[in-house]
């Protein structure tokens, strides 16, 4: 049996995470407000296939392997 957990943004702020790394990597500005979907091509241009790709690139980064928890998702 496997089990899944939904971590992101409930229990894990990945969207922090991945702003963090995409402003560094692409030299843009994102913040929290401009995401409107996670379809992030949708707020980052570009297709479904190149977001695909940067988010298994963030993936292989300090900023995912340091992902912090949500404010009061430890208590």
């Amino acid at each position: 049996m496997r089990i899944g957990v939904d971590l992101d943004e409930i229990l894990a702020d990945y969207l922090s995470a991945l702003i963090e790394f995409h402003n560094k990597k692409y030299h843009t500005v994102l913040k929290k407000s401009d995401f409107f979907s996670y379809r992030f091509w949708e707020v980052w241009g570009g297709n479904r296939e190149e977001a695909i790709k940067k988010v298994y690139d963030f993936y292989q980064t300090p900023e995912f392997q340091n992902i912090q928890p949500v404010v009061g998702a430890i208590e």
